[in-house]
């Protein structure tokens, strides 16, 4: 019977070997946490992490000013404020395409 448990961080390398290569860093410690699924063997079936991160969504600007000024300075204005917070990760992650074009 298949088992899922939080997997310690001193076994996240096997995250490294399964199949495919995809996953190729491992998050810091401090900030994940990983859920596994093995089969009977012991063998990684699959897994889902957990990730303490910060999400810089939504964002919007008005169409005249898309591509151009406006969103460099929003973009370095926020930089400074995750650099005076020493915040060195942050996403922002769009499926539609109209979002990158603001940008």
């Amino acid at each position: 019977m298949n088992q899922v448990r939080v997997l310690p961080p001193d076994e996240w390398h096997r995250l490294l070997e399964l199949p495919g290569q995809w996953l190729k860093h491992l998050p810091d410690e401090s900030e994940a946490v990983v859920f596994a699924v093995e089969d009977h063997l012991g063998d990684i079936i699959g897994f889902w992490m957990v990730l303490q991160v910060y999400h810089l969504e939504p964002v919007w600007i008005r169409p005249d000013h898309r591509g151009g000024l406006v969103p460099r300075r929003l973009w370095r204005r926020i930089r400074q404020f995750l650099d005076s917070c020493s915040i060195v990760k942050a996403f922002c992650l769009t499926e539609k395409v109209p979002v990158a074009d603001y940008l």
